[in-house]
């Protein structure tokens, strides 16, 4: 909206925003399916989300020849600290619809009561290769996903190589300009 006055003689124009408040209550409903949880405390949520598309709706019955030949991470979280970390990533998406729910441009939501029913969980092994590598003494940890082969993970950084490799490029540019403000004289 905006606000017209008179100040000094002198008509000046404002954007001016004016706020309505209505305090609203409501029931907003939302399914979730294939809520993802690590359930290993040897990688990080950070990392393996890196990781994504991860596609729980490809699931397969486990077969023991999946494994032949491979050392496979056994679950460390139990159901309830995993139920917890669902929650946790559900939290903002149910917010997201309860604001979409009340419309507007701006929403102040102070109390969500969640309620969930006919939870259930399921125990996937998804297909992640996570070898790890000894440079110096300390690891690094690499992470492939076996769906689609992307590499996620860690490296070592030399800094004399970065400072030299900055340091040539900056002479590189340096020398261009210098041969540019020359060529023009």
């Amino acid at each position: 909206m905006t606000e017209t006055s008179t100040e000094d003689g002198e008509t000046k124009t404002r954007q001016v925003q004016r706020t309505q408040r209505n305090s609203v209550s409501g029931t907003v409903s939302r399914d979730f399916d294939d809520i993802l949880i690590i359930a290993s405390r040897h990688v990080t949520r950070k990392r393996l989300a890196e990781l994504e598309p991860r596609h729980a709706s490809k699931a397969t019955p486990r077969q023991p020849s999946y494994l032949t030949g491979h050392h496979s991470l056994r679950y460390d979280t139990e159901s309830e600290a995993g139920l917890g970390d669902a929650k946790e990533d559900m939290a903002g998406e149910i917010v997201r619809d309860a604001r979409r729910d009340i419309g507007g441009n701006e929403q102040s939501i102070h109390t969500v009561d969640s309620q969930y029913f006919d939870v259930d969980y399921k125990l996937l092994l998804l297909p992640v290769w996570i070898p790890t590598c000894v440079y110096q003494g300390k690891p690094w940890q690499i992470l492939i996903n076996g769906e689609t082969g992307e590499v996620q993970g860690d490296r070592p950084f030399s800094a004399w190589k970065i400072a030299l490799t900055t340091t040539g490029a900056v002479a590189v540019i340096g020398a261009i300009a210098t041969l540019i403000v020359l060529n023009q004289q």
